[in-house]
């Protein structure tokens, strides 16, 4: 076999080697339109229990206005956290993938405390005293919106399927949606998802901080 020859196969052996890559990339991240539909762009990726959507800056879809009473009966808005990164967690004492995670959120909760990140879970479909007893349970500090008409998840179903529990969002600065779990969501995958908006937002100015 001549030199040129063995030159000949090595590269077209590299360039199928590239191309079995690019391949594999694709299917693992692949784009897609975000929740709205309205033509926005994230990378998703899935697995068997695990679904991520990460939502680009300039293309990130505003968080609903939301707006009722938490499990303490206590007043709880949206929009009294704009300005910090809030993570929105949709869940119930019923469910077991709900159970799973819970320890995964009260980590990154109590980590994040000081670093200008609220949690606020949407317990949906629930008694108030099983969902009481779920919060105790796990040591959730952060409070819950009381959702057992299902009024506030309605709210996020352009974002969040109506049926999928659990779910959780992470909303930046802004009150835009920086990215979607849908199903159980581990720590590290998290943490990820916040420490990323933290490092591409910028806290909104309140009026006491303007001059």
């Amino acid at each position: 076999m001549s030199a040129a020859t063995r030159r000949r196969l090595v590269a077209g052996g590299l360039g199928l080697a590239a191309l079995v890559v690019i391949v594999l990339a694709w299917k693992a991240v692949t784009w897609q339109s975000s929740a709205t539909g309205r033509g926005r762009e994230g990378a998703s990726l899935s697995g068997p229990d695990l679904g991520v959507t990460i939502y680009p800056v300039g293309a990130r879809p505003t968080a609903p206005a939301v707006e009722g009473r938490s499990l303490d009966g206590k007043r709880l808005d949206l929009a009294d956290l704009r300005g910090q990164v809030v993570v929105i967690n949709v869940w119930g004492s019923w469910c077991s993938p709900c159970r799973a995670e819970a320890p995964a959120l009260v980590r990154a909760s109590r980590e994040l405390r000081t670093s200008g990140v609220t949690f606020i879970g949407v317990d949906t479909r629930d008694s108030l005293g099983a969902a009481k007893a779920f919060t105790r349970r796990y040591g959730i500090e952060y409070p819950s919106f009381d959702d057992r008409a299902g009024a506030v998840l309605v709210r996020f179903s352009e974002l969040v399927p109506i049926g999928a529990i659990p779910s959780t969002l992470v909303i930046d600065p802004q009150g835009q949606v920086s990215g979607r779990v849908i199903g159980k969501v581990d720590y590290t995958t998290l943490r990820g998802l916040i420490d990323d908006t933290l490092s591409t937002s910028t806290p909104r100015a309140t009026a006491q901080d303007k001059p």
